[in-house]
């Protein structure tokens, strides 16, 4: 399948500055966007970040539904969802954190490294915000499925 993706400005009310979204299509059809997850993009930059990521895990395998729903809906999270997570997949750790605000709509942290300490991945790093921990969860997921498949994160 070839899978591409485009990237927009979003102008939002009330005089707020502006974000960015995406869109990934097959073919000419959409099948996946951003408005899907409760991840606002800051920059440019930061959305073509994660619409190439989301490419890249759909041509290594990862189907819609599961982009939609759960990158990888066998992991198993523990401890609070609501405030504080963990999940293992091999040798890599995943780690999900409210940091501010109201649980839906604050602000949320994932990060990933290796058991060995080594980091993979940390969204502070993204100039993006992360809204709720049902999207902190799906970005981990799907940078661990992408990290599992052998597939680089850029």
């Amino acid at each position: 399948m070839k899978y591409t993706y485009s990237v927009h400005r979003i102008v939002r009310p009330k005089e707020r500055s502006s974000a960015w979204g995406y869109s990934v299509y097959e073919t000419n059809n959409e099948i996946f966007n951003n408005s899907i997850i409760s991840i606002r993009f800051d920059d440019e930059q930061t959305a073509n970040w994660l619409a190439a990521a989301v490419v890249r895990a759909m041509e290594g395998g990862l189907t819609t539904a599961q982009l939609r729903g759960r990158p990888l809906p066998d992991l198993t999270w523990t401890g609070d969802l609501n405030d504080d997570c963990t999940a293992e997949l091999l040798d890599s750790l995943a780690h999900v954190e409210h940091m501010a605000g109201p649980r839906r709509g604050g602000s949320w942290w994932c990060a990933l490294s290796k058991r060995d300490g080594t980091e993979l991945f940390n969204s502070s790093e993204l100039a993006a915000t992360i809204k709720s921990g049902i999207a902190a969860r799906w970005l981990a997921e799907l940078v661990l499925a992408l990290e599992a498949g052998g597939v680089p994160l850029s």
